[in-house]
């Protein structure tokens, strides 16, 4: 992911419109899964993901490429699920039960959690920030974060315990849980669903389309 960032944007700054959507490539699958994840839903994760990716698009130049990259990108990410979470948050509560019906679905598992859980877990088991990074996106107290992710630690035990056999081999961490789980959902992820939040992100970014690109690595 952060080889092809960083080609793309090198791209966008050699003025090749064409980096737009090798980002969006490149880190579509990775977004996609955490959006999923968090939102229990395919529909729900595309919708965030149309806004985010045109609210992405006009901020490329912000990515300075002696930082992080990766980290600036997920920042971004987080920070505008903060500010759609009360919305995010209403959709949530209104939903019928999460479950994708299937025998051994990881990603039905964090379903109970409360939203703010759900993305707490990725946040710190997926993406390394730590509890005062997520404190300082979510306007939360360190300690109040630390000890959120005390309690996701605390009743892994316990759900691995209730978990099929295929399924309690991803339950002795939770880092080793996403990895599977990001592996399922990208599995039953929808074909067509990719170029669709490309499009409309694109169009309302101002940004004229471009055909797909092929990852030559």
């Amino acid at each position: 992911m952060v080889l092809e960032m960083k080609r793309a944007l090198e791209d966008l700054q050699k003025g090749d419109r064409q980096g737009y959507r090798k980002l969006y490539d490149a880190v579509y699958e990775d977004t996609y899964s955490r959006s999923f994840l968090i939102l229990q839903s395919e529909e729900a994760a595309g919708e965030f993901m149309k806004g985010f990716f045109a609210e992405l698009f006009g901020m490329l130049d912000e990515a300075d490429p002696a930082k992080n990259q990766e980290k600036w990108f997920w920042d971004k990410y987080y920070r505008r699920m903060r500010r759609e979470y009360h919305k995010l948050l209403a959709a949530d509560q209104e939903k019928k039960p999460s479950g994708s019906g299937k025998a051994g679905a990881l990603s039905d598992i964090p379903g109970g959690f409360p939203l703010l859980h759900r993305i707490m877990l990725v946040m710190a088991y997926k993406d390394d920030f730590t509890a005062k990074e997520i404190a300082g996106i979510f306007g939360l107290g360190e300690e109040q974060v630390r000890a959120e992710l005390e309690k996701l630690d605390k009743i892994l035990p316990t759900l691995a315990k209730s978990q099929a056999a295929g399924v309690s081999g991803y339950m002795g961490s939770w880092a080793v849980f996403l990895v599977g789980a990001f592996r399922q959902i990208l599995k039953e992820a929808s074909g067509v669903l990719a170029d669709q939040i490309y499009e409309t992100a694109a169009g309302e970014a101002g940004i004229s389309k471009e055909p797909a690109v092929k990852n030559q690595d």
